[in-house]
């Protein structure tokens, strides 16, 4: 798979060996949303300005994926925090098609008991999921800052419910913490880490939220 989007490698971070995702939900959805606006911002096809989102202008995005984001965005500038709920919406289906039709994944129908119809999604191509693990091991587990691309990947593992699954042998708190130290890090522009700062933000806003109404629904 040529040039995968951020999008793209969380999905393939999260599929486990049957092809499911292994993420915690509601917040793998939202983290994905997140990762969506994070290409876009490294891109400069957005910024975040008085904290709604807004387009740059500029040509339109090859990806289908981030072309009808930026569709969204334009139509509405929406709180970044308000963006994420609206953009995650049959995103994770949208990029496992792509996933399937690059080669990267393949559609597989199991039956859940012998009788419940379950789609999985069992990547294809471990070259390509090996060298993502790779740079994302050695972004959390080395020093100094990561460039850009696997930073903004990290900033969304705990978010995605990743971390602890990519690394049960780190320390909790040391994992936390040099989670934070990357999605902090001096890695992009000024303008652009304003943006991915918001960005990131806005996603552990989301999913905070849907938790808690979750939480009330069932109380």
């Amino acid at each position: 798979m040529d040039n995968p989007r951020l999008a793209h490698e969380l999905v393939l971070l999260g599929l486990d060996p049957t092809g499911r995702i292994a993420g915690r939900n509601p917040g793998f959805d939202f983290a994905l949303a997140g990762a969506v606006l994070l290409d876009l911002a490294l891109a400069e096809k957005i910024d975040v300005v008085d904290k709604r989102v807004v387009p740059l202008g500029g040509p339109h995005s090859p990806d289908a994926v981030l072309d009808e984001a930026l569709g969204i965005i334009a139509r509405r500038r929406r709180r970044a925090k308000d963006a994420i709920p609206r953009l995650a919406r049959g995103l994770r289906k949208r990029v496992l098609a792509q996933l399937v039709r690059d080669g990267a994944a393949r559609i597989e129908t199991v039956h859940v008991w012998r009788i419940f119809p379950s789609v999985r999604y069992p990547a294809t191509d471990p070259p390509l999921v090996a060298g993502i693990r790779q740079r994302v091991d050695a972004a959390v587990r080395g020093g100094g800052t990561p460039e850009p691309r696997t930073a903004a990947l990290c900033s969304l593992l705990a978010p995605a419910g990743l971390d602890r699954r990519l690394f049960p042998d780190v320390p909790r708190k040391e994992l936390r913490r040099r989670l934070d130290e990357i999605s902090h890090g001096n890695w992009a522009s000024a303008a652009v880490r304003q943006a991915v700062r918001d960005v990131q933000a806005a996603t552990a806003a989301a999913v905070t939220a849907a938790v808690a109404g979750g939480a009330a629904a069932s109380g």
